[in-house]
């Protein structure tokens, strides 16, 4: 009886969580912001920065980076991709990060006047979302999207910040 008493147990939990194929998708790992920026960009940029955000450096600033390039992703498809590989990333990161902030990718997004920009840092694993320019969020990923980013900024010529 205790077996039965158990494993009901567990398939309630299970359903209830969304497991055990209840058909309900999980949940947006992403802040909600940056989950409807992603969903409904009307402009979608990806961007390579440098980690050093040396201010005495000539150049465009990103939230303080410079930038060393960027391009504007319009293939749905690849927007998809990029969008699919942070939200797996999110998911597959949930409790590490480290002390460090040194992103070497973004995304802007615009829809309407509004922008919503995420600056990424898949060395101490977390993402900062910023609002016009205001940080509004952040959340944790692993480095599991990385190459994904990496193959697109590649693919246009945009040139890639070096490791330490």
């Amino acid at each position: 009886m205790l077996k039965r008493t158990t494993t009901a147990a567990l398939l309630a939990t299970l359903t209830a969580t969304g497991c055990a194929g209840s058909g309900r998708p999980a949940p947006d790992p992403l802040p909600p912001r940056a989950a409807a920026a992603l969903r409904d960009a009307e402009q979608f940029d990806l961007l390579s920065l440098d980690p050093g955000r040396t201010d005495t450096a000539a150049g465009e600033r990103f939230h303080g980076w410079r930038v060393l390039g960027r391009t504007t992703v319009t293939d749905a498809a690849t927007r998809d991709k990029l969008a699919t590989a942070l939200r797996r990333g999110a998911r597959e990161n949930t409790t590490t990060a480290a002390g460090c902030f040194n992103p070497r990718h973004a995304i802007h997004t615009t829809h309407g006047a509004h922008a919503v920009d995420l600056v990424i840092c898949f060395e101490c694993l977390s993402v900062a979302v910023y609002e016009g320019d205001e940080r509004s969020a952040s959340f944790l990923v692993s480095r599991s999207p990385q190459p994904a980013f990496d193959a697109v900024l590649r693919k246009s010529g945009v040139p890639l910040a070096t490791k330490p």
